[in-house]
């Protein structure tokens, strides 16, 4: 494996870990204090567009990365989690320039369903029964990374996806809408 391909996978899989932390700690705390006031939580709200924008810009261009430049086939399941992240990289972009904060209900709906395809595929990845085929020649359990022993590819596209919908969450049920 070349040094930058090295470089990829280990960028991706701290990013993906922090990600999935970030998300799993913010649902919690989010969930506790869905009511009050938090300090921590009230200060990253006012962040949330950016968030969202990063986590699926980063999604964007480590997927694109991953295919387009270092030659990882992108299987069926890969492609339609691809197609419930790309929109909210433009989403997120455009919210952020008229600090439109009602964009939360729209990428949640689509982070739930690119959460759904990325959960299916990690099932498959860890063992679980194929219920749909995968037909494109590449295939859906294929590990192109495991970086710290457990970050594969599949588990970025799950990391990210349950990233945006913490953020979609968090933003809808904090701003009251």
């Amino acid at each position: 494996m070349d040094s930058f391909t090295e470089t990829v996978n280990l960028l991706a899989a701290t990013g993906t870990f922090i990600i999935g932390v970030l998300a799993l700690v913010g649902i919690l705390l989010h969930g506790i204090h869905h009511k009050k006031p938090h300090r921590v939580l009230d200060a990253v709200t006012k962040w949330l567009l950016w968030i969202g924008f990063g986590i699926a810009l980063a999604g964007v261009i480590f997927s694109l990365t991953y295919s387009g430049v270092i030659g990882y086939a992108p299987c069926d399941l890969c492609c339609w989690a691809r197609i419930f992240i790309y929109p909210q990289a433009i989403l997120y972009g455009l919210a952020l320039f008229g600090r439109d904060r009602k964009i939360f209900r729209y990428t949640l709906a689509l982070s739930l369903v690119g959460l759904m395809f990325a959960m299916y595929q990690n099932y498959l990845v860890w063992g679980g029964t194929s219920l749909i085929a995968c037909d494109t020649g590449a295939s859906c359990t294929a590990l192109y990374v495991n970086e710290f022993g457990f970050i594969t590819i599949q588990l970025m596209a799950l990391f990210s996806q349950l990233g945006l919908v913490a953020v979609a969450w968090i933003g809808l049920t904090r701003n009251g809408e």
